[in-house]
């Protein structure tokens, strides 16, 4: 099992080997319950093999759902998330994580149940927005119109020092703060695929840029002082 790219919605319409299965599981609450997410998925599993064996014998639904009883997707929910969409066929096996609620369902059919999806895809919004400073960057995603905060990377190599003269200063490496922060949260955007605003100096926004992944960034950047 996979999750699925934007790219792969061609493929989900254009996919014709059946029986072609539709989970649509939502999980609207903030804090992530693996417990009754599990039992959810459980829920939708058995209600997908009551529909086969209408056409299907038992060998066949066994051995055909067997991957989707052995996988662990519901797992990869994050608190931000709410729903997984899975698209099951003997051609097409993968998931798709939303920010917007869904309803409950389960569908065999000789084509995927995609309706759901579009109206998600289309009414979807957000964008991640990322501010600098020298001490910490701080990843925030905004969420019908709050601004949530993801994650914080704070700058290890911000020592105070004392030089000869026992006057203080500040060893302030954030280029190298920068591109360290930015490996992580390459990872982040690209499980969401949401446009980018940076924020900080122009010195900051101009590394950060460098390293992240450039076709989410919206050029037009927030400048500070």
């Amino acid at each position: 099992m996979k999750e699925l790219t934007n790219q792969d919605l061609q493929a989900i319409n254009t996919a014709h080997m059946g029986p072609m299965v539709s989970i649509y599981l939502s999980k609207d609450a903030e804090e992530i319950n693996v417990r009754e997410l599990s039992d959810k998925w459980k829920d939708s599993l058995s209600r997908v093999e009551f529909l086969l064996s209408k056409d299907y014998t038992k060998s066949f639904i066994h051995n055909f759902m067997e991957p989707l009883w052995k996988s662990h997707i519901v797992e990869s929910l994050n608190h931000i998330d709410k729903g997984l969409i899975v698209f099951f066929s003997e051609e097409i096996k993968g998931y798709l994580r939303v920010q917007s609620s869904v309803t409950d369902l389960a569908v065999v059919a000789d084509s995927f149940h995609v309706k759901p999806l579009f109206r998600i895809k289309n009414n979807e919004r957000g964008y991640f927005l990322i501010s600098m400073s020298s001490k910490a960057i701080n990843v925030f995603i905004e969420s019908n119109g709050h601004l949530l905060r993801l994650d914080t990377y704070r700058n290890p190599t911000l020592l105070e020092q004392i030089d000869i003269d026992g006057n203080k200063h500040k060893q302030d490496k954030h280029h190298d703060f920068i591109i360290q922060s930015a490996i992580e949260i390459n990872k982040t955007m690209a499980q969401y695929k949401l446009p980018i605003i940076l924020a900080g100096v122009r010195d900051h926004v101009g590394h950060m840029k460098k390293n992240l992944d450039h076709s989410m960034i919206i050029e037009e950047s927030i400048m500070g002082n």
